[in-house]
C-alpha cells in the first residue's frame, strides 16, 4: 500500500476529474451549469471510449455520480498495467486507495494466481471497489473493514473531511480525502505520516488538519460560485457541516457585498471549462472553517 501511494503519485497522467476538465476544457462553454454538465458528459463519453478502446475488457462507468472502473476478462493484471499507463487516467481519492489495495494484492499473490482468483472468486468480473477487493482477500483470511477508533498502523486508510468545506466549495476535490498511512518517519519525531492522492509530500495527521482547513479558507472558484448560486435558497445542510447553503450564501454576501458578488457572477458568462476553476474574487467568511477535521472512518485489513 505505502509503496504504491508514493509511486502512483509520481505519474503525471493520473488526474482528478476536475483536472481532466481543466486540461481538456478550453473552448468548451461553462457559462451555465447546464452547459457545463453537457460538456462534461461529452468529455466523459470521449474518455469512456478511449478506455474501452485501449484496454480490452475495461470499462469506465458512472454510477450514482461515482466514478467506477469495471473489468471483465481473463487478464485483470495486464489490464491494470494498461490502466495505470492510460493518458489520462481519471480517478478520485477513493479509487486511488482501491487501486493501491488491488495492486498490493497482485504483488502478494503473483500475476497468475491473481488472475486465477479473479476468475474463480468473481467469475472474471471485477469492480474497483472494496466489495470485490474483499472477495480476492477472502481465501487469505483477510478483509478490509472499518474501525472508528484505535491506533493507526502502516497501510491503514483514513477518510477525513473538513467541517463546512463543501457548502462553500461544492466543486472542490479538496473537501475530503482518503489518506494512506505510510508508517512512522524518524525525521519527523517518529510521527505517523499520511499520503493522499495528488497531495504532494506526506504529512502528519496534525499537518493534514491545518492543510485542509487552509484549503477550505481559500477564495471560491468560479465553479464553486456557480453551484452555490444554484443552491443559495436551499436549507439543506451537507453531511460534513452544520450550516445550510442559504446560510453560507448569506454569509458570503455579508463579507463580500452584493456589488462584488453580482460582478463575479456576471463573469460566469465568459467561462469555459478550463477557466471555470479559476479563483474568483469572492473571499470566505471568517470563523466558519476551523482546523477541526472529521476522521470519519478507518479502513484496515
Amino acid at each position: 500500500m505505502a509503496r504504491y501511494a508514493a509511486e502512483l503519485n509520481k505519474n503525471p497522467n493520473l488526474k482528478y476529474e476536475m483536472d481532466f476538465y481543466i486540461s481538456n476544457g478550453t473552448g468548451r462553454s461553462a457559462r451555465t451549469s447546464d452547459e457545463f454538465f453537457k460538456e462534461s458528459e461529452n468529455l466523459n463519453c470521449k474518455y469512456r471510449d478511449e478506455v474501452s478502446k485501449n484496454i480490452k475488457g475495461m470499462r469506465y462507468v458512472t454510477e450514482n455520480t461515482s466514478l467506477q472502473y469495471f473489468y471483465e476478462g481473463e487478464d485483470l493484471s495486464g489490464a491494470l498495467d494498461k490502466l495505470v499507463a492510460q493518458e489520462p487516467f481519471v480517478l478520485d481519492c477513493r479509487l486511488f486507495v482501491n487501486l493501491c489495495f488491488t495492486l498490493s494484492i497482485r504483488d502478494e499473490l503473483g500475476r497468475d494466481i491473481f488472475n486465477e482468483r479473479v476468475s474463480s472468486n468473481l467469475g472474471g468480473k471485477f469492480l474497483l471497489e472494496v466489495s470485490d477487493i474483499n472477495k480476492l482477500l477472502d481465501p487469505m483470511g483477510l478483509k478490509i473493514g472499518l474501525k472508528y477508533q484505535g491506533d493507526h498502523n502502516k497501510g491503514d486508510v483514513l477518510f477525513i473531511r473538513s467541517l463546512n468545506a463543501s457548502v462553500f466549495h461544492p466543486a472542490s476535490a479538496s473537501n475530503s480525502s482518503n489518506l494512506i498511512c505510510l508508517g512512522k518517519n524518524s525525521a519527523a519525531d517518529n510521527q505517523l505520516m499520511f499520503q493522499g492522492f495528488g497531495e504532494g509530500s506526506p504529512l502528519t495527521l496534525a499537518e493534514w488538519k491545518v492543510h485542509m482547513a487552509d484549503m477550505a479558507k481559500c477564495n471560491l472558484s468560479y465553479a464553486d460560485l456557480q453551484l452555490l448560486s444554484l443552491n443559495c435558497k436551499s436549507s439543506k445542510i451537507p453531511n460534513d457541516g452544520d450550516i445550510s447553503y442559504k446560510k453560507a450564501w448569506d454569509e458570503i454576501q455579508k463579507v463580500n457585498g452584493s456589488e462584488l458578488l453580482i460582478n463575479e457572477l456576471d463573469l460566469l458568462a465568459y467561462k469555459d471549462m478550463r477557466s471555470l476553476y479559476d479563483t474568483s474574487g469572492i473571499s470566505m467568511p471568517d470563523g466558519l472553517i476551523g482546523e477541526h477535521i472529521h476522521v470519519v472512518g478507518l479502513m484496515t485489513l
